[in-house]
């Protein structure tokens, strides 16, 4: 190699070049060299092993990642245009941690982290390079995480164990990318011992047309359903269309497009069922992603044997604030359906505000809440028409603190105690009881800090006449940005504007 070295001791160009060929070669991340006209003409050995090809053998007329088709985060299939190294081609604009998903023949599908980039030779465009790393482990693990949470916020946020079974199918189908899912459940020997699918999300004239059954006597329960069913285990297919065992569902199979299928017994309240889960990709259930998917089935169960236990307590909860808010209002009598009335304009507020609809009803059981300080405030003090001395003042402001107190020692969850105390803040920080500022006052306490005051001056107090919802809305209006949030009182006037109303004139407030 010596006589290719220049006389300054520097590399040759073929030095070089064997150079970069053996760092290439070497390099963890998957490198395709692309022509100018988008066909893969080069590879190194990671990108061979990453995509299942023979590197020597490589059809030089297949274009950029097309034959393993590409699919988007969602499920969707990437269009050949969208390819990272064919947007480079097109516009010279380099495309950096692209995530896709792709099809490799025997194995579960494959995701990668993709960069393109311009390779130029005087100033002249003479291919592109493909820059990617197998992050499928790491990106299984995040999107299980996300069908487990959209999974169980579906079943959470249901009324009753129907709603909540047919939200987690839905949800499933949504953040797993299934072509079906079904839940189905055993049905009695006297009737065939069909499997009943009675909630099912994506292509569900499968199951209406697959007529599967539990029991072990024919072909019809010796399916995945059936055999899972029956022996309370976990059953996969990876190749549906070939599998031995699925031969009786080969055309249904077909039929509908699903390759794999995997199914899970669960126990529904009691009632024995499986969870059934089919994908249009081969290999779709690798071991990492069906511990993932064993691990939610059994979410769903402790979720579903809780949704009527939460539903109590939120019924209880209910109850105490109904509670809390009568011993208030019948210390004060001024103050009779003031608590409601800005508990159902902080909704509308928050409503305004598109805040998530769970969050707009605590800002709503909030605003029920935020007086009940006043039951430790002296009555004559509550109800005295006219100005109140320092003394009393001070006195009424306890009821913040004393408020908070309360719920939190009630266990009344968040943000309720914070309302109750924090309703007086300002965004100039001349509130109280902290003189918090701005984006340190939590958004649920600014909201209910307008609604109080709009409420309070629209209707009469022992002090004054009513000054009416026109006078109430000048007022936030011209305090907006210093005392309260100023989206917070666009969203009232939108609130207003919408056609909301107070639907009773009701009594008084320290305001």
């Amino acid at each position: 190699m010596a006589d290719a070295t220049t006389d300054s001791g520097e590399l040759s160009p073929l030095e070089r070049l064997i150079t970069v060929a053996e760092i290439i070669g070497r390099v963890k991340s998957g490198m395709v060299l692309h022509s100018p006209d988008g066909r893969i003409i080069d590879l190194n050995g990671a990108a061979a092993r990453i995509l299942g090809v023979d590197r020597d053998g490589l059809d030089s007329a297949v274009t950029d990642l097309g034959r393993w088709k590409p699919v988007r985060q969602d499920g969707s299939a990437m269009p050949p245009d969208e390819l990272p190294a064919a947007i480079t081609l097109a516009t010279g604009v380099e495309c950096t941690d692209v995530i896709m998903g792709i099809d490799v023949p025997g194995r579960p599908q494959v995701w990668l982290s993709v960069d393109s980039y311009q390779l130029l030779s005087d100033d002249h465009v003479v291919g592109v390079v493909s820059v990617f790393d197998d992050i499928s482990h790491m990106y299984k693990e995040m999107r299980m995480r996300e069908v487990l949470m959209g999974a169980m916020k579906a079943v959470i946020d249901s009324n009753d164990e129907e709603e909540s079974l047919q939200g987690f199918c839905d949800s499933l189908l949504g953040f797993g990318r299934l072509a079906l899912v079904g839940i189905g459940f055993m049905g009695p020997v006297a009737e065939g011992s069909r499997i009943e699918f009675e909630h099912m999300a994506g292509a569900t004239g499968y199951f209406e047309e697959a007529a599967i059954t539990w029991s072990a006597e024919g072909a019809s329960g010796l399916g995945l359903a059936g055999t899972s069913m029956r022996t309370r285990s976990t059953q996969v297919s990876q190749v549906l269309k070939s599998d031995p065992q699925l031969a009786a569902w080969w055309e249904l199979a077909r039929k509908y497009g699903l390759e794999s299928s995997l199914t899970i017994p669960i126990a529904v309240n009691g009632r024995d069922a499986v969870l059934v889960l089919c994908s249009t990709h081969e290999f779709a259930f690798d071991e990492q992603t069906i511990r993932g998917l064993e691990a939610i089935a059994e979410e769903l169960e402790f979720g579903l044997s809780h949704v009527e236990s939460i539903q109590n307590l939120a019924k209880a909860l209910d109850g105490t604030i109904s509670a809390f808010s009568s011993v208030t209002e019948i210390r004060d009598p001024y103050t009779a359906g003031h608590q409601a009335n800005v508990g159902r304009l902080g909704k509308a507020i928050a409503e305004m505000l598109d805040l998530d609809p769970s969050l707009a009803d605590l800002v709503r059981k909030g605003g029920e809440l935020h007086d009940v300080g006043k039951i430790a405030i002296p009555a004559e003090v509550l109800v005295r028409p006219g100005a109140l001395s320092a003394i009393e003042f001070e006195m009424v402001k306890q009821h913040t603190t004393v408020g908070a107190r309360i719920l939190a020692e009630a266990s009344i969850p968040w943000p309720i105690p914070e309302i109750a105390l924090q309703h007086h803040e300002r965004m100039d920080g001349s509130g109280y009881p902290s003189g918090l500022q701005g984006a340190d006052i939590p958004m649920p306490s600014r909201i209910i800090a307008v609604a109080d005051v709009v409420e309070a001056m629209t209707h009469h107090r022992p002090y004054r006449v009513a000054l009416g919802i026109d006078s109430a809305l000048a007022y936030v209006d011209e305090n907006a940005g210093t005392l309260f949030d100023a989206d917070v009182v666009r969203a009232c006037h939108a609130a207003f504007d919408a056609g909301f109303s107070f639907p009773v004139k009701f009594g008084a407030s320290e305001d």
